[in-house]
């Protein structure tokens, strides 16, 4: 696995775009294994960008799995490899990444690079809707400046943590580890005041006159 995915994009890569690969009968995992996955999980930045470029998503999918030759699937293949085309479109996306400032690469960025990869049924479908890579690298700018949207994971264990009994002794330590796992859904612009106000909320738990309503 790349290290420099996030998790979103690691998750759509290693195990969505794998099963989508394994229900064609595939035997390598191709990059429309990659957006059909997205498309069906309708999560990431990577949806949100089809979203706003204002397609058809269900025609681009319904194109995305005509390319594809279905195969009956082989139970006993437990792993498959991906395509060199995959491998490219990953070296892509990490050199948008880094073009746009981004110190991961996130479903936003595999979707630039599947755009950029030249003769390819989906370089030829945003062509031929008159969609430029300037507008999709826009839109992804556009996107990344507000508040990040949790997945069904992160939400999930946001709930167990904030429904958990916290000690006094612990109650400190936990809200830190709260609130900064909070300040990722934070917009860019308001991540310096969050930090501030986690600053005031840590020096208030350890001279013990927090608001008890925190917890």
């Amino acid at each position: 696995m790349n290290s420099y995915l996030t998790e979103r994009a690691s998750n759509l890569v290693y195990k969505l775009a794998q099963q989508e690969a394994k229900n064609s009968g595939s035997e390598q995992v191709l990059p429309e294994h990659v957006l059909i996955a997205l498309i069906k999980s309708k999560d990431g930045n990577g949806y949100t960008l089809l979203e706003k470029v204002n397609i058809d998503i269900d025609e681009f999918l319904e194109i995305l799995e005509g390319t594809l030759i279905s195969k009956p699937l082989d139970s006993s293949v437990e792993i498959i490899p991906n395509s060199r085309r995959l491998g490219t479109i990953l070296d892509l996306a990490l050199i948008e990444a880094q073009s746009l400032g981004n110190y991961s690469v996130g479903t936003e960025h595999i979707v630039l690079a599947t755009a950029r990869e030249g003769r390819s049924v989906i370089t030829t479908f945003f062509e031929s809707r008159n969609i430029k890579m300037k507008d999709l690298r826009g839109w992804v700018r556009k996107i990344q400046s507000l508040p990040a949207e949790p997945s069904k994971e992160e939400v999930q264990k946001e709930k167990q943590f904030a429904s958990c009994y916290v000690s006094p002794f612990f109650r400190g330590f936990y809200l830190e580890r709260y609130q900064i796992y909070r300040l990722k859904y934070s917009s860019k612009r308001s991540r310096r005041k969050v930090m501030a106000e986690l600053g005031v909320i840590w020096n208030e738990l350890r001279e013990g006159i927090a608001d008890e309503t925190l917890f």
